[in-house]
């Protein structure tokens, strides 16, 4: 419970092309010029974060960014309207421990699982912040 208090005021961002400087330092200012026009739709301190690679530097892989905001409040913004973000194909998500992730892993195998015996009508609905195989509803509206 302690280690999901602590990663509250982080997100991950996904997609962001490694930069091609020569040098860390280089790499971590283009890195923050990114982030910072990750954020600029929003109504946070762009001043207030830290950034950085989660991985090793490798030229053509894009690993992820962690970024660790002032506030967790910060944080709930930036994931609760996250289809504010302007950079096409980049994707914003919370920073899960390793039991969440291991969790969503069981629940998409599910998931996966009852497609493959034909169950086509369900989907994972996050219910409560945590993820769970539900009927998909029909979008069709009743008309009067």
């Amino acid at each position: 419970m302690m280690e999901r208090k602590n990663r509250a005021k982080n997100i991950i961002i996904f997609n962001v092309n490694e930069s091609k400087a020569k040098t860390l330092a280089e790499r971590n200012l283009d890195d923050d010029r990114t982030v910072g026009a990750v954020f600029e739709n929003f109504d946070i301190n762009k001043d207030g974060f830290r950034s950085f690679r989660l991985g090793k530097y490798v030229a053509d892989r894009a690993w992820p960014i962690k970024v660790i905001l002032e506030s967790e409040a910060d944080a709930k913004n930036i994931l609760k309207n996250r289809k504010n973000i302007s950079i096409p194909g980049v994707r914003v998500n919370n920073d899960q421990t390793n039991m969440q992730r291991d969790y969503y892993r069981g629940v998409k195998a599910e998931l996966q699982r009852l497609v493959e015996s034909g169950q086509n009508n369900k989907t994972i609905k996050f219910i409560n912040n945590k993820p769970t195989t539900v009927d998909k509803k029909d979008n069709q509206k009743n008309s009067h």
